[in-house]
């Protein structure tokens, strides 16, 4: 199964086991409720420190957003380089507005 849709799932868990809905999830973290619902279907990748916030809301701990396996680290890492590219490529649109 795909990380990024693996993610999006244990978001959603940890939400509704803090019953929460997607929209109050939201509010907490100052994001829309529809990126909540992207992050939960895969549709995107939250920043580290938007599933920090996550995990502090829902207290959960913040691997249960990582999958448990000897691929662990390689997809935690991997994440981390697409939101960090996701993050650049917004930077450079938003310079070569100025």
């Amino acid at each position: 199964m795909n990380e990024v849709l693996i993610l999006g799932q244990a978001i959603s868990r940890a939400r509704k086991l803090a019953k929460l809905s997607q929209k109050e999830l939201a509010n907490e973290i100052s994001i829309s409720d529809k990126t909540v619902s992207a992050y939960e279907s895969g549709r995107a990748i939250p920043p580290v420190l938007t599933l920090k916030k996550i995990a502090e809301i829902t207290r959960q701990p913040i691997d249960i957003f990582f999958q448990n396996d000897d691929k662990s680290e390689i997809n935690i890492t991997n994440l981390k380089l697409d939101t960090i590219l996701e993050e650049l490529d917004k930077i450079k649109k938003y310079l070569s507005i100025k």
